[in-house]
């Protein structure tokens, strides 16, 4: 290359020179001025939106005023909002918008503008207060300390008082502090405001009145009535306060075995339930006078270890009780424990052993299997009696890569125990990437966890799963990818739940049955050319 001068005109230098000189002009009045970075630190515009939809503020917004608010009664329905904030000047930087998720009771949402000077700062806070879940449900209901097993959930109940009394005292507190809750001796047909403990007349002897306690929600208006129907003993009533026969049950529905075997003149027994029975979920009994009145304490939570039940029998002269006591143990749970493979461990033939250990103090444990994925199983453990287990594990219709090796334990229906080991397998076939387009069909979506699952077609398993994508309904259609899945024939479940956990009750699902969208993975990665669309949950 050859070096040539270039020569520039003398007009061009002046017209130059002339730009440089309003350069200065402008920077200032010397070449080594600056323009002073803008110390400008408020902002331009501030709104709140839910789902899109703007969110009033109060006040009104106004570059100088610092503290707003949305509200100090914000329904607990509403909990997901979006917070934009635009500064003033462009060269400052807003922090703190976006995403807002209230928690129940007061919350504060901080939008900080830093100037471009780097130094000047301006702080806007929004409070708001979101309620708690409103209901129509009664959290006590009393009348004169009289019991009869009150429960929430239930709203039907009788009550017999003993003969000669004429009033009972009233007290009932709602479980939402919004709701307004009414009341009625004539079974409903009028009701008067509760403002705190009423007395309400009843009798005389051998009458039965009937009060209804009705509680309206506050902003739904649903509401929910309890009845109680209160017998005044005659003189002289019956004493009977003993049952022909009283049965528990737990929530898969077997029934609790009594020792002894029960009988009416016996009150006080004994059962043991498994470890995964947290609960009594009912009772079946029959008084032996029929006028007597029982307490129902069910549902009745469970721990681990002796859980004493009291069943409280009332004759039907309002003075009369017997208490039946049932002390249910719940049985300490198993435990499993993989002591090989070790965590981390890397598995470079298909075939190898799982070895560990086990405790099941109460016999609990039917079958324990080695498993990849929670369903399929690749080894099924020898339980040497003495606290070891060994299994053979053939691995290899499973992927490459990192993979969580299983050790199930189940009583037979259920599962009873698990550990799990981390392990990095390379001896197994190529998996490969599914990629799936998920929609929602339906009203605004609540935000939840988003699932995906390749199940095989016959239902022995699963190819793969993704989870933990955080959706609402701006977020669909939502297209995500499923790894390392083994060559098959699959159905798309997609589902939306309340918490991480994809087994959890879902929101929003898809339909497995009627409409399934299936995936055949053969020797590639593959895209799913139709969308698999999830309705809300029945």
């Amino acid at each position: 290359m050859s070096n040539r001068k270039t020569r520039i005109a003398s007009g061009t230098l002046a017209i130059i020179a002339l730009l440089l000189v309003a350069s200065c002009d402008i920077l200032g009045a010397g070449s080594g001025d600056q323009v002073p970075l803008s110390s400008e630190a408020r902002l331009e515009s501030l709104q709140v939106t839910y789902f899109t939809v703007p969110v009033a503020l109060d006040p009104g917004f106004d570059s100088d005023t610092v503290a707003y608010s949305i509200g100090d009664d914000v329904p607990f329905e509403y909990q997901n909002f979006t917070v934009a904030a635009t500064a003033l000047d462009s060269g400052a930087t807003v922090s703190g918008a976006g995403t807002w998720n209230l928690a129940v009771g007061p919350n504060t949402k901080t939008i900080t503008v830093t100037a471009a000077d780097g130094v000047t700062k301006k702080s806007y806070e929004i409070s708001a207060t979101r309620l708690n879940a409103e209901s129509a449900d009664l959290a006590s209901l009393e009348l004169s300390g009289y019991g009869f097993g009150f429960d929430p959930s239930e709203t039907m109940y009788e009550l017999n008082v003993p003969s000669g009394t004429t009033t009972v005292s009233l007290s009932a507190t709602p479980e939402y502090a919004g709701s307004t809750v009414e009341y009625s001796d004539d079974g409903g047909t009028a009701y008067d405001t509760y403002t705190g403990t009423v007395t309400i007349n009843i009798g005389p002897d051998g009458t039965t009145t009937a009060i209804a306690v009705r509680v309206t929600s506050e902003f739904s208006a649903t509401q929910k009535i309890y009845y109680i129907d209160v017998t005044v003993a005659e003189a002289g009533a019956s004493t009977v306060a003993t049952l022909n026969s009283l049965e528990l049950y737990d929530w898969e529905g077997i029934q609790v075995v009594f020792d002894p075997v029960f009988s009416s003149g016996t009150f006080e027994y004994e059962a043991n339930v498994g470890s995964t029975v947290d609960e009594i979920s009912y009772i079946n009994y029959e008084p032996t006078d029929l006028a007597a009145s029982v307490s129902d304490p069910t549902p009745f939570d469970l721990v681990v270890g002796p859980n004493v039940m009291d069943i409280v029998v009332t004759a039907p002269d309002g003075i009369t009780l017997e208490t039946y006591s049932v002390t249910i143990t719940r049985a300490s749970p198993p435990s499993v424990a993989i002591t090989s493979p070790a965590e981390g461990a890397t598995i470079d033939t298909t075939t190898f052993q799982a070895l560990g250990t086990y405790s099941d103090p109460n016999g609990e444990i039917d079958s324990l299997i080695i498993t990849f994925d929670g369903m399929t199983p690749v080894g099924t453990a020898v339980l040497d009696g003495a606290g070891g287990f060994t299994a053979n594990v053939d691995a290899s219709g499973v992927t490459n890569g990192t993979k969580t090796l299983m050790a199930i334990a189940s009583d037979g229906p259920d599962m009873v125990a698990m550990d799990t080991v981390t392990i990095t397998y390379t001896a197994g076939i190529t998996g490969y990437s599914v990629t799936v387009t998920v929609d929602y069909d339906g009203m605004a979506a609540c935000e939840g966890y988003l699932s995906v699952t390749l199940i095989k077609t016959d239902y022995s398993g699963v190819g793969g799963i993704v989870t933990g994508s955080v959706v609402d309904s701006a977020s669909f259609p939502y297209t995500t990818t499923v790894e390392g899945i083994p060559p098959g024939d699959y159905i798309i479940s997609a589902r939306v739940t309340t918490d991480a956990d994809p087994s959890s009750t879902p929101i929003y699902e898809n339909d497995l049955f009627s409409g399934p969208v299936g995936v055949s993975v053969v020797d590639a990665d593959v895209t799913v050319a139709t969308t698999t669309v999830m309705l809300e949950a029945e």
